[in-house]
């Protein structure tokens, strides 16, 4: 239910009060609190000898602003959430920078900020027309749209990004869709998510589904593409064993890279197993004609699975 407060007072001893007043940005009524007393002035700084103090403003226009706003505005104790909530029904919400016919210019207004104000990294906030939704964000370009935490719009123009402590660092219309730490630098480019991916070239589309590990001739993990926390590793001199998370490697692509002074004469065998681990193997033959191969070890490699798509 809305809950509507209104005040009667007698219009003509209100603008009365008003007129007698010095002219100022607003003036003051004293409104008294029992029916019938007439309204005073309050002046220009609300000094009342009896009543409330109610400022309003001084020119006629601006009364008439606020009058043509009130039907539109409305309060409910109880609303979304069950919290108190304004709501703007009926009527359409525009935000502009202080000079709104430069297209391409900033100032550091006209932007619309869903969160506090919390700016620990100091990024600059000099941009115009962002919206921004969460905390720490930064925006030094125009039109963005930042959800997220600790992202930032440093260059280029009308990108997105979501996600924490991803960059758009140039480009227009780039867009980052989440992830941690990513950055894209070109026209139309895009990470899908993952974390410090970097997408420099016009129109490049990054997925976060492309993953790699290298083992040495032990079968020692020596690097992979992701933290080695987040990851299973396991070799030996004869095979390798990696998995990703919980990703159902039955459907991606996994290949396999040999390295070393003989590996065109070894082949790797890679291949699902239990579904979420990439399963590596070796065979050499005896020579370049034989038919036959035997099981090869101490295969220094890099298993690698595909399970989205990067160009």
């Amino acid at each position: 239910m809305f809950r509507t407060r209104t005040t009667v007072v007698s219009l003509a001893a209100a603008f009365a009060a008003i007129n007698a007043a010095p002219a100022s940005a607003g003036q003051w009524m004293c409104v008294p609190d029992a029916a019938g007393t007439a309204v005073t002035s309050g002046g220009s700084t609300g000094s009342c000898n009896a009543g409330s103090p109610v400022k309003v403003p001084a020119s006629a226009a601006d009364q008439q602003t606020l009058i043509d706003l009130l039907p539109y505005v409305k309060f409910q104790a109880a609303g979304i959430g069950g919290k108190p909530t304004v709501i703007f029904k009926g009527i359409n919400v525009q935000v502009l920078k202080r000079d709104g016919t430069d297209a391409n210019g900033m100032d550091g207004t006209g932007n619309l900020v869903v969160g506090r104000d919390y700016n620990p990294f100091g990024y600059q906030r000099t941009g115009s027309d962002n919206l921004v939704v969460g905390i720490g964000n930064g925006w030094g370009s125009n039109g963005n749209l930042l959800a997220g935490t600790y992202n930032y719009a440093e260059g280029g123009s009308n990108g997105f990004a979501a996600g924490g402590s991803n960059r758009l660092s140039g480009g227009a219309a780039a867009s980052i869709l989440g992830g941690f730490n990513n950055t894209t630098r070109a026209n139309y480019s895009t990470v899908v998510g993952g974390r410090g991916r970097a997408a420099a070239d016009a129109y490049q589309f990054l997925a976060d589904d492309v993953h790699w590990a290298r083992y040495d001739a032990t079968g020692k993990f020596v690097a992979g593409s992701d933290p080695a926390s987040s990851m299973y590793s396991y070799g030996s001199p004869y095979y390798s064993i990696t998995s990703w998370g919980n990703r159902d490697l039955s459907k991606c692509s996994i290949t396999a890279q040999v390295e070393g002074p003989d590996a065109q004469l070894i082949t790797a065998v890679a291949s699902p197993y239990y579904s979420q681990y990439a399963y590596v193997r070796f065979y050499k033959p005896a020579s370049f004609t034989s038919t036959s191969a035997s099981t090869a070890m101490n295969v220094p490699h890099t298993v690698t699975v595909n399970c989205g798509r990067t160009n």
